[in-house]
């Protein structure tokens, strides 16, 4: 990856084909930007796309202090101009990326082509989800532990629970603000990523989270009056590693059937 300094720090990035809209890939944060390989690869085909380390993932420098949505937002808004990167922009957020891409898309609607949602935080979903864990048991699996702790209150420790040290709950109340994207062609990709979990071992318990999950992604799916969606069965949370073919299949779905030139 290249790197570029701006607003103080290194930044790692990737440009790849050409064509527009160019294609802006966000991760989520139990994933490097590197898991985009082959959506990339695939897209890189037909248009340009563009995809970064955030501050503290990856090979980018870290932030300082604890960091939410917008000025996140605000880093990757002045990482395009500094790479000068055009749009018009098809954003693609996978878990909190989506929630950054949300952001972005309502902040520069005039230069944003579509969105695609990939199993996209919502910022209720910790206090819709955590109470929903199963309870503690001797037996449980250290990777559940985890897991449950930081659903059911972990989150709202920006300096500890994340290496980039999210405010999670600035990030949900920016997040919230935005009510709605009006016509912009939306694409929401949700997958039964609770069903497949390998940590919870209740079935019961799966369902009753898949089913809370599914409510909340469908109502993402209604920011916009001009919604796609599709679930995916066999998929887990990382839908960029077990089903990269669909995440592909929802960009080419919003894109122009000509490259558009400006």
């Amino acid at each position: 990856m290249k790197k570029i300094s701006v607003k103080g720090r290194q930044f790692a990035f990737e440009v790849m084909g050409t064509g527009y809209p160019t294609v802006v890939l966000e991760t989520g944060i139990g994933a490097e930007s590197s898991e985009w390989g082959p959506v990339a690869t695939a897209i890189a085909r037909s248009r340009a796309v563009f995809q970064y380390d955030r501050a503290g993932r990856g090979e980018s420098e870290p932030g300082q202090g604890n960091r939410d949505s917008l000025t996140m937002v605000d880093e990757l808004n002045a990482l395009l101009e500094a790479t000068q990167t055009k749009g018009p922009y098809l954003l693609v957020g996978h878990s909190f990326g989506g929630l950054l891409m949300r952001l972005l898309a309502n902040a520069r609607s005039t230069d944003v082509y579509g969105l695609v949602l990939v199993e996209s935080m919502h910022h209720r979903q910790f206090q819709v989800m955590g109470p929903a864990f199963p309870d503690p048991s001797p037996a449980d699996a250290p990777a559940l532990v985890q897991m449950r702790d930081f659903w059911t209150g972990g989150w709202r420790a920006a300096n500890s629970t994340t290496p980039e040290h999210i405010d999670f709950e600035r990030s949900f109340a920016q997040d919230q603000a935005v009510t709605s994207l009006g016509n912009l062609p939306l694409f929401v990709v949700s997958a039964a990523s609770a069903l497949n979990s390998p940590f919870i071992q209740d079935a019961s318990a799966r369902q009753r989270l898949q089913l809370l999950w599914d409510k909340l992604q469908a109502n993402l799916s209604y920011l916009s009056n001009n919604r796609r969606k599709v679930y995916l069965e066999k998929s887990g949370h990382f839908v960029q590693r077990d089903d990269p073919d669909s995440i592909v299949m929802a960009i080419e779905a919003l894109l122009p059937t000509q490259t558009r030139l400006i």
